[in-house]
Order: structure tokens, then sequence, then C-alpha cells
């Protein structure tokens, strides 16, 4: 049998029965099973035997040792006391010695702060005999003009007076350092301007220190600044009498290239000498440079542009002139902002000086901009000559809208079109002159449609074919005039996100806000006005409302004359059908048999044959103007007001403009048959007959076209039909004034 494991017993797991089975599981001869357990439970009675006599042993050693641990335990229990007695006696004498030292230290500090007032007093004394040292040998050293020697006794002087703030002449003393120094910036001035022109570097880095420990630093950049300014004026004077012939954009190329590079070299100079590693300070001081440069220059850029554009007789080329002007100007401060963003983060770009340099380099162009919008309204005027010089408005409509187009255009090159809201009165205005052109050739049509020698018996399809394409111009007049609309409502929106009054946090350069640059602030008021009204309403509709309204207008005059130039051949038959039943009387005289006889033989009279066969010749003349892409058509159609029941819907693709059109051709020409009708003051039953028959046939003209005949028609037909029984049945249905009319007329012709 093996040695039994006791590591098994001490498992927390330990489970007796798996312990047991594991043992005999192990066993090969079950047959030995019965010793096994045997020998199993000696084995364990000896080990609980053995594990009792150890912890016997144990316990004993235990008792043994346990007074001595209390020993131990009272000891350091008396030790621990002991030192909280001591600790509270050391804090006793630390607060007491406290107590009788702090007068001692009164009486240190007091002696400390008489010593450091004898320090002071003393070195203000040493200073005053420096002072009036300095002061007795300043002039000698001013005679012998070593510049050195001066600004050291002047930086010892200023030295010295900076510790005798106290004495009672302190300001007299500041006045006649000042004097000192105003002498020796007289000495020298002409000395730093050399050395800013000459660009040399020690003697610079000398005046810039001498003028720092004088405190002036100021002074030197006033030097500076005015070195530079007279720099830049001398160079616009030479380029101006070197080239008078060149024009004032290359004048003004040659002046920003001068500047440019002058700003690169400058940046360096100031830099590394003027203002070592300030960047923002470099920047600072060159844009304030640059700002009274183009506020000083003489002659200026507005004044220069004003002449150049006032010898120019065409106004096209002078607005081109001012978008190149601009162009070279956007170009010049897009490389004053890359150099500007290389060296320092873009937070720069808004700084004080540097939001001014872009509103003075910009500022002619916003003292131009009344008369940039002028020059615009005298383009359009000439334009409008060579809109009214083409005779149809089909031919002229393209062309008119290409103008405004370009009008728009030019204003995104000049200001991202920060500017449309000053052009909008003048578009207007432009387009409701054409308009008016467009308006007086309707009318001129429609007189030529009403003039004696369009009476003729034969149908003239040109003039009516005339009309169909002012028809169709005029919806082409409102298709452009939408979609230029849309236009400036997408660019106005799209603006709207960068300089609205919902953009957000202002990010962009300065200069590229077009809107604070070259708009004055009751300009840019307007357009913030215009953008507002234009995000709350979120549609284009209202920038050409006024000139929508009247396209709409024109369009009904179109379609109006287009039936009237149908209905005109329509109208001289109908007036023969007053003849026709005048003739009619006459043969009053044949009997009641030949009546009816003559009834059965009755067919359609001339005139009504000559208008059916016109209605049908109609459609194949509308054919061209009907096809499904021809919007403008459908367009005009919708506007037309033809019918005051429904409207022409072109978006409907169900809708049939020739049926549409076709179907109010044919109601105004039975509407004026039923007129003519109506005007006859008898008739007899031969010209009722031969009424009947007539009316039948146009109704059957009518059917062939797809069309179905007016209520009133059909009833006139019915009433002419009906026995004096009937007509009475149908006026107890309908006792309308037009039946009453109609058996008035029947009656007198009896």
């Amino acid at each position: 049998m093996d040695k039994i494991d006791l590591t098994a017993f001490s498992d927390h797991n330990f489970d007796a029965i798996d312990w047991i089975n594991g043992w005999f599981a192990s066993i090969e001869d079950k047959s030995a099973t019965e010793t096994l357990a045997t020998n199993l439970v000696f084995n364990l009675q000896l080990l609980v035997q053995e594990v009792n006599n150890s912890l016997g042993e144990s316990a004993q050693q235990m008792i043994h040792n346990l007074p001595k641990v209390l020993r131990d335990a009272e000891t350091l229990h008396a030790d621990s006391v002991e030192l909280k007695r001591q600790m509270v006696s050391n804090k006793e004498k630390l607060h007491k010695m406290s107590l009788e030292s702090s007068k001692s230290m009164e009486r240190l500090m007091a002696l400390d702060v008489i010593k450091t007032r004898m320090t002071d007093t003393c070195k203000a004394l040493e200073e005053a005999d420096n002072w009036t040292t300095l002061w007795t040998d300043v002039e000698e050293v001013f005679v012998s003009g070593d510049v050195s020697a001066i600004a050291s006794k002047l930086v010892g002087m200023q030295s010295s007076l900076d510790i005798l703030i106290d004495v009672t002449d302190y300001e007299q003393r500041v006045q006649r350092l000042e004097a000192l120094k105003d002498k020796f910036e007289a000495m020298i001035e002409s000395q730093v301007v050399n050395s800013f022109m000459s660009q040399t570097t020690d003697s610079a880095h000398l005046y810039v220190k001498l003028f720092k420990d004088m405190k002036r630093m100021p002074k030197l950049k006033s030097y500076y600044h005015k070195c530079l300014k007279n720099q830049i004026l001398m160079e616009w004077k030479r380029i101006i009498v070197l080239d008078p012939e060149e024009s004032v954009i290359d004048w003004m190329n040659g002046l920003h290239d001068f500047l440019l590079s002058l700003w690169h070299s400058q940046i360096t100079f100031c830099s590394q000498i003027l203002f070592p590693s300030d960047f923002e300070t470099t920047i600072e001081t060159l844009s304030d440079i640059l700002v009274d440069v183009f506020s000083s220059l003489d002659p200026s850029l507005t004044h220069c542009i004003n002449e150049w554009i006032g010898k120019q007789s065409n106004p096209l080329e002078s607005v081109h002139f001012i978008i190149d002007m601009k162009q070279f100007t956007h170009q010049f401060c897009k490389s004053i902002e890359l150099s500007i963003e290389s060296n320092l983060s873009v937070k720069c770009l808004h700084k004080p000086s540097v939001q001014l340099l872009a509103q003075v380099l910009y500022s002619p162009f916003q003292q131009l901009m009344d008369k940039y919008i002028d020059l615009e309204k005298q383009c359009l005027d000439q334009h409008l000559e060579v809109l009214e010089s083409i005779g149809q408005p089909s031919e002229s409509l393209s062309k008119a809208f290409a103008f405004a187009k370009e009008v728009e255009k030019r204003c995104h090159q000049l200001c991202q079109s920060v500017a449309i809201p000053l052009l909008l009165p003048v578009l207007q205005n432009y387009f409701k002159q054409y308009l008016s052109h467009f308006k007086s050739i309707v009318n001129q049509i429609r007189e030529k449609s009403d003039s004696v020698e369009n009476k003729s018996s034969i149908p003239d399809f040109s003039l009516f074919q005339l009309s169909l394409f002012t028809l169709q111009a005029s919806g082409e007049l409102i298709v452009q005039t939408e979609l230029f609309q849309q236009q400036l409502y997408t660019g106005l929106m799209e603006m709207a996100t960068k300089v609205g009054p919902n953009s957000g946090e202002d990010t962009s350069s300065p200069f590229t806000r077009f809107d604070q640059l070259i708009l004055n602030p009751n300009n840019r008021k307007e357009l913030m006005n215009l953008l507002d009204v234009l995000i709350g309403s979120e549609s284009a509709a209202i920038i050409l409302e006024s000139v929508v309204e009247e396209c709409k207008h024109i369009c009904s005059m179109s379609a109006s004359l287009v039936i009237d130039c149908a209905l005109n051949y329509i109208q001289n038959h109908l007036n023969d059908v007053l003849k026709l039943v005048s003739e009619s009387f006459k043969e009053n005289a044949m009997s009641c048999e030949e009546e009816d006889m003559h009834s059965f033989s009755l067919s359609p009279q001339e005139y009504i044959t000559q208008i059916g066969q016109y209605l049908l010749t109609i459609p194949q003349h509308l054919e061209p103007f009907v096809l499904e892409e021809n919007i403008a058509f459908k367009v005009s159609l919708k506007y037309s007001r033809l019918n005051r029941n429904y409207s022409f819907e072109p978006t409907v693709s169900d809708n049939n403009g020739a049926e549409y059109l076709l179907d109010c051709m044919t109601q105004r020409a039975v509407d004026a048959y039923i007129n003519i009708i109506m005007k006859l003051k008898k008739i007899n039953n031969f010209a009722k007959q031969q009424l009947i028959t007539d009316i039948s046939y146009l109704c059957d003209v009518l059917d062939d076209l797809g069309l179905t005949p007016g209520q009133q028609f059909q009833l006139l037909l019915k009433l002419l039909k009906a026995t004096p029984q009937e007509f009475q049945s149908i006026k107890q249905n309908n006792n309308s004034m037009f039946v009453k009319a109609i058996e008035s007329l029947l009656s007198k012709g009896a």
C-alpha cells in the first residue's frame, strides 16, 4: 500500500467519499478490497494518534510561553505612557519659548527695515551725486560728438532718475533729461535714417540698443515708419513720372511689386533687429506703415481710377477696368495674407492693424460702388437699345437674359456678389423696360390683327403663327426669369452661410470679407436685411416678384392675342349670319309643305363649313408648339387665364397643350356664334331649320376634334329643335334669361 498523502486533507474542497473511491479505484485486484480497507483504517488511526500527540505538545509549549508575552505587553504599555508625558512636556516648553522670543523677532525686523532704508538712502545719495556728476559732464560729451559716450551718460542719468523718484525737483529733472534725449535724437536722426535706408545690420543693432536703453523705442519706430513711408511714396512718384502714358493698372502693378519685395525684406529686418522674434509686432508695424502709405498716395488710386473712367465712352470697358483693378488688388492681398500665415498663426490675421490694412486696400472700390452700379445701368441701357432693334421677342429673349446674367457674373467677380442688393433695382428696371418692349410688340401684332387688311375671307395663318411664337416666348420669359431668380437666390443663400446673421463665429480672412471691405455701412445693412428676408421666407420668389407678375400678365396678353388672331377669320364669317337670316324672310311666302320638304334637303351653309374647315386645320398649326420638351409653351398656357373654370398645369404629364388651347379657341368661337344669334330680332321656321343644320354641323366638327360643345350651345340646339310642348317643358326646368331670349326670338318669327 502506498503512503497516505496528508496534503489532501487540507484542501478546502476535500470530499471523503471521493478520496476513498480514489484509493479503491487504483486497486487492480478487486479481491484485495477488504484487505485494502483494513489497512487504510489502520493507517488513518495511526495518523490521527500522531496528530493528537503533536497538538498536545504545541498546547503545552504555548502555556509555558504565555506569562512572558504578558510581561512584555505590560512593559510596552509603560513605555508608551512615558513617551506621551514627554511629548506634552516638550510642547509646553516650545510654546513658552515662542512667547519669549516674539519680542526679539520684532526688534530684529525693525532693525532690518532700518537697515534697508539706510541702504536705499545711501544709494539715493550716491545716485544723486552720480546725477550731479553726469549732468556736469554731459555737455562736454555732447561737444565731443561721441554717440556711445553720450548714450552712456543719458542711460546713467535715466538710471539715477529712476531712483530719485521722490526728490522734490523730480519733474524738472525729467524735463531736463527728456530735452537732452531730444537733442541726442536730433543729432543722430540722419544716421538712424541712413541705417534704415541702407539696412546696415550693425548700425541698426546699435541704434536699437541705444533707444531701448533710453526707453525711446516708440520714437525709433516712428523714425522707421517715416523712413519706409517716404521710400514708398518716392517710388510711387517715380512710377508715375517714368511711365505717364501707362494705364492705372500698370502703375498699380508696379507699386504692388515694389511693396511685396519691400514687405518680405522688412519682415526679416524687423524680426531680427527691431523686434527680435516678435513676429506679431513686426506684422502690426508693417501693416500700420502700409495703411499710412495708401492713405497718403498722391495722386490717390481712387483719383486715378475715376480719371481713367472719365475718359472712357464705353461703360462696359469701365466696368471691366474696375474688375481688373480689384483682381490685381486681391492678388496683392493674397500675397500679404500668405506671408503672414507663413510666419504666424491664422489668429494674427484678425489683428486690428491687419484688418485696417485690408479696408484701406479695398477702400477705392467701396468709394467706386455707386459709380459701378451706375455703369452697370448704362450697360443695360445700351443692351436695351440692341434688344429693341430686334423685331421678335423669341429672338431677343435669350440675349436679354444673357445680358442680365453677365451683370450678375461681373458682380461676383468684383465682390463675390455682395453688391447684388444694390443691383436688384437696376435689374428690375431693366426687365420692366424689356417687358414694356415685349408688350409693345404684342400690341403691334394685335393692331395688325384688328386692321381692315386682316378682314379677308381667306385665312391668314402667318399672323396666327406669329402670335403662337409670341405666346411661347412669353412662357420662356417666365421660365428664364424664374431660373435667373433662383440663380440669384442660390448665390445669396451661399453668401448667407459666410456673412449672414446666422453665419456663426467669423474665422474667415479679413482680406475676403467683401461685405465689410467693399460695402459701406448703409449698403451692408441693406444686404443683411435682404438675407434676413430670404432666410425667413425660404423662397426666391420675392427677389424679382414684380417682374414675374408682369411676365404672367404678358402671358395672359399673348394667349388672348392667339385666340383673337384665330377668331378673326371665324368672326368675319359669323357676321354673314345676320345677312343670311334676313334673306330667309324674303322666302317666307312658301307654303308649310314646301318648308317641310325644303328642311329635309337643307345642308350647312358656306360660312359654317368654312369655319369648320378652318377649325379642323388649327391642330396642325399647334402641333410644333406642343411637343413634350416645349416647357415654355406649357408654362405660357398655365398663366394664360383663357379658361375661368380650370388652369393648365404643365407638370401633369397627361395634359395636352394643343387640346387645351383648341378647346379655349372653339369655346370662344361658339360664344361668338351664340352672341351673333342673340342679336337676331326674329327668325322664321326656314331660318331656324338652317340654324339647326349649321349648329349640328359645327357640333360634328367639334366632335371630330375630340371636343365637347358647351352646355349653352347644346341647350341652344335643343331649344331650336324642340316642339312648342317640348320647349315649355325645357323652360319649366330651366327658366334662365337665355331660354327666355330664345323663346322671344322664335315667337317673333312665327
